[in-house]
Order: structure tokens, then sequence, then C-alpha cells
């Protein structure tokens, strides 16, 4: 009997410390998606042809496009991301933790947009973060 109650203090204990990492995981997932965020700006920077270049700021007619195109596909893996990663990490409740992450992420989206005039990320991360929460719903176990 002592056995049977210590595997399920262990088993508890293991589900504290996954509950505890979700809010980790959610900012492992923001850094992440930063990061590719960045390094895609980088590389569509470089394609910026030198006498189209002012002041290290692209001015091609494309650029525009390729700024918001950046933007779009940034605030899309970042919702994606957080959403699944979260959902993922979480011990149980997985489907209810996917609809929680991406209401949050929605308002944080909706306060950031506001803050960066950046709304033409709002259409893209709601797509993936529903994206993601739909993956999340179909193989999360029935309860």
């Amino acid at each position: 009997m002592p056995q049977c109650v210590a595997a399920v203090s262990d088993v508890r204990i293991v589900q504290v410390i996954r509950w505890a990492l979700v809010p980790v995981a959610a900012v492992v997932a923001w850094a992440a998606s930063l990061f590719v965020g960045l390094l895609l700006h980088d590389v569509a920077t470089r394609l910026c042809p030198e006498s189209q270049t002012v002041s290290g700021l692209c001015v091609a007619p494309w650029w525009p496009y390729a700024d918001a195109g950046v933007l779009c596909v940034s605030a899309a893996v970042a919702a994606a991301s957080l959403v699944i990663v979260c959902s993922l990490t979480a011990p149980s409740h997985r489907g209810r933790v996917a609809v929680a992450v991406y209401v949050i992420g929605a308002i944080w989206a909706v306060i950031l947009a506001i803050a960066g005039a950046a709304y033409i990320a709002l259409p893209c991360a709601a797509a993936a973060g529903a994206w993601g929460v739909w993956w999340i719903r179909r193989r999360a176990p029935r309860p």
C-alpha cells in the first residue's frame, strides 16, 4: 500500500511541475517566434538592392508588401506555436488550455496592434491561433 501512495504522489508532483511549466513554455514559444520573425525580417532586408537602400532603410516599391508579409507570418507563427506548445505542456485539459491561451493571446494581440498600429497582423494571428486550437482539440482525448 505505501508504494501505491508514493506512486500517486509522484504522479501529482509531475502534474504540478507540468502545470508550472505552461507559462515557461509560453515564454519559450514566444521567444522562438520572435527569433523567427527577426530572422525573416533580416532575410527580407538583405534582399533589398543597395541602390534602393537609404540610411539602412529599404525604399524599394515591394518593401511595404514584404514587410507586411513578414509581420503576418511572424504573428501567425507566434499564435499557433503558443497555443500548441502551451497545450502540449499541460498535463490535462489540453482543449481548454488551447482555448484559454487563444483568448488571452487574442486580447494581447489587439493591445499590441493598437499600440503599434499593426492591424494587418491581427487576422493572421487570429487564423493561425484558431487553427492551433482546432488541431489541439482534434487530437485531445475527450473527457
